[in-house]
């Protein structure tokens, strides 16, 4: 009877282990550079990382993230994946929810793909927002970098890695 039961609680035990859990637990262990994955992106191809960037929202089809440091004439495309919002704070969420154009300074986790992405595929590649762990407002409203001035531009590189 207790070798039936050792048996039981073992298999019970194990079917736990390779049981997936309901949601996901984003714990990347540091923060990857914007830079590197503009300049590496096969090698970060799929996986899930953690970044601190400019997010910039103007209007329904430009959402994107870049970095001051590393400008491309587009960043990278900035989706929202199913579990952005059971995984980001309610108080982060309302900044993303209060204007159409905005820019932000962010801290997100999420899925880097190395393919194009956006409005007919014009971003070379795309960022699946899963969480907001920081996000400042900034004073630009929505402005792609290409409109900002040098100064404006140098002041928002202090905000990426």
């Amino acid at each position: 009877m207790i070798d039936i039961n050792v048996k039981l609680i073992a298999i019970v035990l194990f079917g736990f282990t390779l049981a997936e859990p309901s949601t996901r637990v984003l714990r990347p262990v540091s923060v990857t550079p914007f830079c590197s994955l503009l300049n590496e992106p096969k090698r970060f191809d799929g996986r899930v990382v953690r970044i601190r960037a400019i997010f910039v929202r103007g209007g329904e089809e430009n959402s994107e993230l870049y970095c001051s440091k590393c400008l491309e004439p587009l960043g990278v495309y900035a989706d929202f994946d199913e579990s952005f919002r059971s995984q980001t704070s309610n108080k982060l969420l309302k900044v993303f929810d209060q204007h159409a154009d905005v820019t932000l300074a962010v801290t997100l986790v999420g899925k880097f793909v190395a393919q194009p992405g956006g409005h007919l595929g014009a971003y070379k590649s795309q960022f699946r927002i899963m969480r907001a762990e920081r996000v400042t407002q900034l004073p630009y409203s929505g402005r792609a970098p290409a409109a900002l001035s040098g100064d404006a531009r140098r002041k928002l590189g202090r905000f990426c890695q």
